[in-house]
């Protein structure tokens, strides 16, 4: 774990979910609300939470892997594009005959290995979201990195946006294996309220005083608060940041929409760069 404090910003960085499950064991009983009945916690144990965070929940993965598949069916995969060129499968006869150079067509997969991009998706969730909705929102979120996938490399970054006591927040960013996507522990820490409620909730109160709220400038997220964040953890133009579990959110109301246009968003960009 790396702990950047520059600038009075308190940002708690992983490699990997391993390292952060470790320090997480790590955390003091005493900042830990260890109730395992509790749907606030998706019925589980700190200590299950923390199990999880290393191997991965393959229940959560068949529950998840249902939705999935009646989400994939109505989403709109990335195919691959004829564009111009000096070499190809087949002439526009027009442009052949007004001597233009790139008068041939190929095929080419709408990719750009030249720019990657880095998912930053926020594991807090609002008090009005529960276990269900938590799932619901993580398959969503699943697809959509998966379908990235076919488009540009994709990193997969999961986040905490939590208040703290020094500079009124207490960022955590989790990297995730990505490449390829590590599909059980990836599932389980976007899916499970568990893994918010119980990890990262108490890790911040052990790093920075979290007190149960929001950060101090979060004023109901929104786009104040993204450009904000953004700032805060030096993202690229490029990069995605899917902000908190809220239940107004379109990734719950209404997933496939909200993933094709995100999909259609990073197919165009790829296209303008072929």
């Amino acid at each position: 774990m790396a702990v950047d404090s520059g600038r009075c910003k308190v940002i708690a960085r992983f490699d990997s979910l391993g390292d952060f499950a470790r320090r997480c064991e790590g955390v003091a009983r005493v900042h830990r609300h260890d109730s395992a009945g509790s749907s606030w916690y998706g019925g589980i144990s700190y200590q299950t939470a923390l199990d999880l965070a290393t191997s991965g929940d393959d229940t959560l993965v068949s529950q998840a892997q249902l939705l999935f598949d009646a989400l994939e069916a109505q989403l709109d995969t990335p195919q691959g594009e004829w564009t111009a060129s000096p070499i190809g499968a087949y002439p526009i006869v027009p442009e052949a005959l007004a001597g233009l150079p790139d008068c041939m067509r190929r095929r080419v997969e709408v990719s750009n290995d030249h720019a990657p991009v880095t998912v930053y998706v926020s594991t807090t969730c609002s008090a009005s979201v529960d276990a269900e909705a938590m799932l619901k929102r993580g398959v969503a979120i699943l697809a959509l990195v998966m379908k990235l996938q076919a488009i540009r490399p994709v990193k997969l970054v999961l986040l905490a946006e939590l208040h703290g006591s020094s500079d009124g927040q207490c960022i955590q960013a989790i990297e995730v294996n990505s490449q390829p996507l590590d599909l059980a522990t990836a599932c389980y820490a976007l899916t499970a309220v568990g893994f918010a409620r119980h990890l990262t909730y108490s890790l911040a109160r052990e790093l920075d005083g979290f007190n149960g709220s929001w950060p101090n400038s979060y004023h109901g997220g929104g786009s104040r608060w993204e450009r904000h964040i953004r700032e805060y953890l030096d993202m690229q133009e490029q990069d995605l940041y899917i902000g908190a579990a809220r239940s107004w959110d379109e990734a719950l109301s209404n997933p496939v929409a909200w993933v094709n246009a995100h999909i259609q968003r990073f197919t165009n960009s790829a296209l303008e760069a072929l």
